[in-house]
């Protein structure tokens, strides 16, 4: 059947009309896929819409010209639910296991060594005074020396002759004074008395030097320190 190509057509996929169209623009949307056989259509003279299928031959057009509706979409996949995941323990982990374990170990071991090393150091700090102290008394011995030249045999010069001073004039840091005069032996020699307020271990102590007879100008040194405080010269055993 020849088509009319002043009819003018209204289309409706379900929603609001659409139109007036063409013949022509209907067979061009059809063609074009835009329009598909099961839409509704409707022309004057028609007394109600009817599918687009039907009045193909109207158009001009063969059943087989009509594109195929496209597939269906495939179903919607509903997102899966995450499992929930197990609550992790709250337990310690190994790392922080082994960490507890080492510093439990490592406690009594710090404390053993400062046990040692702490009274070590002590040891070694009130030997440094008493050695600095004995260093401070050299220009005693020089006094002392030059003293003895025109003494009687068998006398030694005291504090306040020849070349010697008062006691407290010998005053250094950790000396509190010497004096001078025969030792136990009945040679000559010095008594130096230390001060070291902040060690009572040392303050107020004594040390002993004495003059060797003779010329060879050595000396020799004892003292009431324990020998841990006390140069090796001055020990009750020496190194």
């Amino acid at each position: 059947m020849p088509r009319n190509v002043l009819t003018q057509w209204y289309t409706s996929n379900g929603g609001p009309p659409e139109g007036p169209l063409t013949t022509e623009a209907m067979v061009a949307e059809i063609r074009a896929g835009r329009l598909l056989p099961q839409h509704l259509a409707w022309r004057e003279g028609w007394p109600q819409w009817q599918p687009i299928a039907s009045c193909m031959a109207e158009l001009g057009l063969a059943p087989t010209s009509i594109p195929p509706p496209p597939p269906p979409l495939p179903p919607r996949m509903a997102t899966p639910i995450a499992a929930p995941q197990p609550a992790r323990s709250r337990g310690l982990s190994g790392c922080a296991i082994v960490a507890l374990v080492a510093a439990g170990l490592l406690v009594p071991i710090i404390g053993i060594l400062a046990a040692i090393a702490i009274p070590a150091y002590q040891d070694y700090t009130r030997r440094a005074m008493v050695s600095q102290a004995i260093g401070a008394a050299s220009p005693a011995k020089l006094h002392l020396q030059m003293s003895m030249i025109g003494q009687p045999a068998g006398q030694c010069p005291g504090n306040g002759q020849g070349a010697l001073r008062a006691p407290e004039d010998y005053a250094r840091q950790g000396l509190a004074r010497i004096t001078f005069g025969a030792m136990e032996t009945g040679d000559c020699g010095m008594e130096l008395v230390l001060r070291q307020p902040k060690q009572r271990a040392l303050d107020g102590k004594r040390l002993w030097l004495t003059l060797e007879p003779g010329l060879s100008g050595g000396w020799t040194c004892r003292s009431e320190l324990p020998d841990k405080y006390l140069p090796p010269s001055c020990r009750s055993h020496a190194d």
